[in-house]
């Protein structure tokens, strides 16, 4: 995974210092892991996505988006975007919802 660059993403969408965007990345990634089977097996921006939403929402809320996790395991790409961006968190977080979203639907 391209840390730099998540790493820049949420330093911009979170406003936080890098010691703390650190740890919340690897606390994202290990519970991702834990939780999520396939979620090694997905494309680098793939990946930044869901990290960059469990940053902002954690894991319980990210788990309650059935749909969304659903298309993202099956690999329905475009399934996953719509469900996204049907989602509360996704009309919530404008520009940063519109990022996720390329990167889920571009890979």
């Amino acid at each position: 995974m391209d840390l730099p660059k998540l790493m820049q993403e949420l330093r911009t969408d979170e406003g936080k210092d890098d010691s703390i965007i650190s740890s919340g990345i690897q606390s994202a990634l290990d519970e991702l892991d834990q939780q999520l089977s396939w979620f090694s097996g997905l494309s680098d921006g793939r990946q930044r996505a869901l990290v960059n939403m469990h940053f902002n929402m954690g894991w319980k809320q990210l788990s309650e988006e059935e749909d969304f996790l659903t298309a993202m395991e099956t690999g329905d790409w475009r399934k996953a975007a719509r469900e996204l961006e049907r989602s509360q968190w996704g009309r919530s977080m404008g520009v940063r919802s519109l990022r996720l979203l390329q990167l889920v639907v571009g890979g």
